[in-house]
């Protein structure tokens, strides 16, 4: 037989009555969940275009280095589907559509960065460099 402790309580709003403090805090606290959330889904956005980024850049370098034609993102569409089935963006398309958007973009990085850096002495470095900017900087002063 289960002991009275055992037992879930259930606290209903006439058990606490809540003074201004609480209320405040509460408000606090449901305003830092949200921020978190947020924070959280920025962040695995930003990992997601990094992700995309180096996808298109693999994609470049592997078809130059082995000439590979088309019919290769087509396989690697089929072999990535097949690892994530529910991972979405794996089509031939979509490889299609990030290896031109890594190409196009590859080309405009230090147009961006020059521009950033010009538009940060011109406010005393206010304006802060995007991290995507900055992590493309830094992929290819690596190589």
């Amino acid at each position: 037989m289960a002991d009275k402790n055992d037992i879930p309580q259930f606290v209903n709003s006439d058990s606490f009555m809540a003074d201004k403090n609480y209320v405040k805090w509460l408000s606090d606290l449901k305003k830092r969940f949200h921020i978190a959330q947020l924070k959280a889904a920025v962040k695995v956005n930003t990992e997601m275009l990094k992700f995309y980024w180096s996808l298109g850049e693999d994609i470049c370098e592997k078809q130059k280095q082995y000439k590979w034609g088309a019919n290769f993102m087509k396989r690697l569409s089929l072999d990535l589907r097949a690892e994530f089935p529910q991972a979405e963006g794996f089509s031939w398309s979509n490889l299609y559509k990030i290896r031109k958007w890594y190409l196009f973009y590859s080309s405009q990085i230090e147009f961006l960065y020059q521009a950033v850096t010009k538009l940060q002495k011109v406010d005393n470095a206010t304006t802060p460099m995007p991290d995507l900017l900055q992590f493309y900087m830094s992929d290819r002063e690596r190589l």
